[in-house]
């Protein structure tokens, strides 16, 4: 969910030097209300126990920017991944053919 809130919300604006949002009731990051339905399953394994959720976060956003290109043929590639990139990306696209 740390990979999905990067890649939809995470990021700030700064004016004057100072960043805008400075707690999170301004900053957006996922709520509960936002979180798809997920299934979680361990596996049984010999190997040491180790950390399960950091390593997948940074798939999360090509995965999302591919998807997008491939149901439009448009391709965002900055984050985050805002409906006003996409329909930008959208627009580019439809110059561009």
């Amino acid at each position: 969910m740390w990979g999905l809130t990067l890649a939809l919300y995470e990021g700030t604006e700064f004016a004057k030097g100072e960043p805008r949002d400075t707690n999170l009731n301004s900053y957006r990051v996922l709520r509960m209300g936002d979180m798809p339905e997920i299934e979680i399953e361990f596996l049984p394994s010999n190997e040491a126990p180790v950390g399960l959720g950091e390593p997948s976060t940074t798939a999360v956003a090509p995965a999302i920017g591919n998807a997008i290109f491939a149901a439009t043929g448009a391709r965002v590639r900055h984050t985050p991944i805002r409906p006003e990139d996409v329909m930008a990306a959208l627009q580019h696209h439809q110059g561009l053919s």
